[in-house]
């Protein structure tokens, strides 16, 4: 629609990759194809690339491990000038590493007052750093 032409943003944040399933480094490379298009739209602007969240209830969870092997990859492609790592997954989770319904009702999305609060408490000192 052209719509992202209409806008000079100073920070985009880029979270995705949870819902890709397959191999892991073919999720990363694409998350790398994102990356470098964002890149390219705004030159200036510094991007958040955050790690995947966690997904299931525990560390052994299948999913919750495939998305630690693209997180793996894709911190590889931040420079920690224009591209900012942001891992704020522990956040989300108990001292014991689970993932609760309290937290993402379906263990995947952050959608109630809980896990929202987290996610934008954790990110405030990224947007008070780089957002001005």
């Amino acid at each position: 629609s052209g719509i992202l032409d209409l806008i000079n943003p100073k920070l985009v944040t880029l979270m995705i990759g949870t819902n890709n399933r397959g191999d892991y480094k073919a999720t990363a490379a694409g998350i790398k194809r994102i990356l470098d298009s964002v890149r390219k739209r705004y030159p200036e602007a510094k991007i958040l690339l955050y790690a995947i969240f966690p997904r299931g209830k525990n560390a052994q969870d299948k999913r919750r491990l495939e998305n630690e092997k693209v997180n793996a990859e894709i911190v590889k492609f931040c420079d920690g000038e224009k591209i900012i790592w942001v891992d704020i997954n522990k956040n989300f989770l108990t001292p014991e590493g689970i993932l609760t319904t309290e937290m993402m009702p379906d263990l995947l999305h952050p959608r109630n007052e809980k896990g929202y609060s987290v996610w934008g408490e954790s990110l405030k000192v990224y947007f008070e750093k780089y957002g001005k």
